[in-house]
């Protein structure tokens, strides 16, 4: 066997083999050949096409707008709520944006994170404006795996729905603007009320200000009237005067609102009462402290004079506040008036909620520096993956059919071989 093998070495190293021979034998196990390149390329392009699939990577970069925020890096919500970037890939928004749409159901967030597939990242662009200061705009870039979304349309839709998860909350915002003027309803006492109210029109002229501060006194809140003309409308009412004139009538009159307001100002007095006395006694031991001659230190002099105001401002009080409680039945005319302050406040305080909406709405957006939104970062394409499985294909298929042909071509002369050997035996017995 071994001396026909060599026999055969030295017949192909004499003769050679030419390419002919080569494609001969390939052509000879054509069908094998065509079973093994078809096996070969869908085999090829599947598994490339999955692995491709697990490398791939989608991502979206864009520049998020908020309501008072330079960069909105670090955010507090009109609501107080606070807001970092990297929320916007934690466990709770992305089950928000899950929740959001049924055709999300299926991505698998809670392995996303677990394994790292999701990130987000803060980049800074330099750009010169036309006073050729260099003003630095922040954007956001947010990548994640391809393998957890069945088309790159879902991968899509999901990444924007989360760039844009600050402006949907900032949307349903229902922010209670009262913060005063509920309080001065509840109020039992004219004095109480009026001031809450007053603090309430402080709080809504601070308001509009800061706003027209960051906006301008022109910006255009409901498609005609300006910030400026909601601001005039509620200044007019601050220069009329009219709280201070019910607080001016309440005082000179000793106006209560109710038996509960007469017995509060009673237990009130009683409390100043017995401030006064040791405010009295506090004073007296001052006063021992000074010389026989009279005289007092700096210090003393100024504490006495400190302790003397105090309780001389105490008596007034107590008398003031007994007033209120022996006297001071308010006319129903007056009683309506307050009313009508509340209610005219509280149009101001609705006006203002509008605005704020408004404001909010039109100072919160999103944008993509992408024309197509997002981007998709991949080893290998989809042309690239058929185009390597083919060739591999046509590579693998020839060595194989090559060698089952050559394989087949020995087989029917190893018998002559083996005939040749025992001839070869027999002669040299001889």
């Amino acid at each position: 066997m071994e001396k026909y093998i060599n026999n055969m070495d030295e017949e192909i190293e004499e003769k050679g083999i030419s390419l002919g021979d080569i494609f001969r034998t390939i052509f000879s196990q054509k069908w094998l050949a065509l079973i093994v390149a078809a096996a070969i390329f869908i085999v090829g392009t599947v598994g490339l096409y999955f692995y491709s699939k697990f490398k791939t990577e989608y991502s979206v970069t864009f520049v998020l707008r908020l309501p008072g925020a330079i960069t909105p890096i670090s955010y507090t919500y009109p609501d107080g709520t606070s807001f970092y970037y990297t929320d916007l890939i934690s466990s709770e928004y992305l089950e928000e944006v899950k929740k959001s749409d049924e055709t999300y159901a299926d991505i698998n967030t809670a392995e996303m994170l677990k394994q790292g597939d999701i990130s987000i990242k803060r980049n800074y662009i330099e750009q010169e404006n036309v006073t050729e200061a260099v003003v630095v705009e922040t954007t956001y870039t947010i990548k994640v795996s391809a393998k957890y979304f069945t088309s790159g349309e879902l991968a899509r839709d999901f990444l924007i729905d989360i760039a844009n998860l600050p402006c949907v909350y900032i949307s349903k915002l229902d922010i209670d603007y009262d913060l005063y003027l509920s309080s001065a309803k509840e109020a039992n006492r004219y004095d109480i009320e009026l001031d809450f109210i007053e603090r309430q029109v402080s709080y809504l002229q601070s308001a509009y200000s800061s706003y027209i501060s960051s906006y301008g006194a022109n910006f255009i809140v409901d498609g005609v009237k300006t910030l400026n003309s909601y601001n005039s409308a509620l200044s007019v009412f601050i220069q009329n005067n009219t709280i201070s004139n019910r607080r001016t009538e309440v005082t000179t009159n000793k106006y209560i609102k109710s038996q509960d307001a007469k017995n509060e100002y009673s237990i009130e007095v009683e409390g100043l009462k017995r401030q006064l006395e040791v405010e009295e006694r506090t004073l007296d031991i001052l006063k021992d402290l000074t010389t026989n001659d009279g005289s007092t230190t700096p210090i003393i002099n100024s504490e006495v004079l400190n302790q003397a105001r105090l309780v001389e401002s105490l008596k007034q009080k107590i008398e003031i506040y007994s007033k209120y409680a022996d006297e001071g039945v308010p006319s129903e005319e007056f009683a309506k008036s307050i009313i009508e302050i509340e209610n005219k406040v509280d149009e101001f305080t609705n006006d203002f909620a509008k605005v704020a909406s408004a404001v909010n709405a039109k100072n919160t957006s999103v944008s993509f520096s992408d024309a197509n939104i997002m981007k998709e970062e991949s080893g290998i394409g989809l042309v690239m993956i058929v185009a390597i499985s083919f060739v591999l294909a046509i590579i693998i298929a020839c060595v194989v059919a090559y060698i089952v042909g050559r394989v087949k071509l020995k087989k029917p002369a190893a018998p002559n071989a083996v005939q040749n050997e025992q001839t070869d035996e027999k002669q040299n017995q001889e």
